[in-house]
């Protein structure tokens, strides 16, 4: 029971942190490009804890549910926020050119790629795995190849 529960504690733990390089994909090529990113969040429903320092424009979230995150950008949603309403039109994700707006937002796919890619190079310098196989080498003129 408890291994399963270690089990449970470890998928959620390994999914957040996946959850989380993705989001951060999606978060630094907007401020990069000078998007303004109202919240970054980990996990959805009701926050556990939420911070915003002190002269900077995103507050970032931890939430109940770690089944997923987001980043809130502006320009992202349709619908007219007050809170958008004295920012330039150029913070907007609608607004800047097109291949940059490509890059934010397959920004977090291809993190998760090359997470994945890492991954895999340290588990096969870290995990060497050997194969046996039943075949045997045999010299022509050793004593079983004479007696065979």
């Amino acid at each position: 029971m408890l291994t399963k529960i270690l089990a449970i504690i470890v998928f959620i733990i390994a999914f957040a942190a996946l959850i989380c390089i993705h989001e951060a994909g999606h978060f630094s090529m907007a401020k990069l490009f000078k998007v303004y990113c109202k919240e970054f969040s980990i996990g959805f429903g009701p926050a556990i804890y939420s911070k915003k320092k002190k002269g900077h424009e995103t507050k970032f979230s931890l939430r109940w549910i770690p089944l997923g995150g987001y980043v809130a950008m502006y320009g992202e949603d349709t619908e007219d926020d007050d809170e958008f309403k004295d920012l330039p039109k150029e913070r907007s994700l609608e607004h800047i050119k097109k291949w940059k707006k490509a890059i934010v937002v397959s920004a977090g796919v291809i993190l998760n790629a090359l997470l994945a890619l890492i991954l895999i190079g340290i588990s096969n310098i870290c995990f060497r795995v050997t194969y046996v196989t039943r075949q045997a080498v045999v010299a022509e003129n050793s004593l079983i190849a004479e007696t065979g």
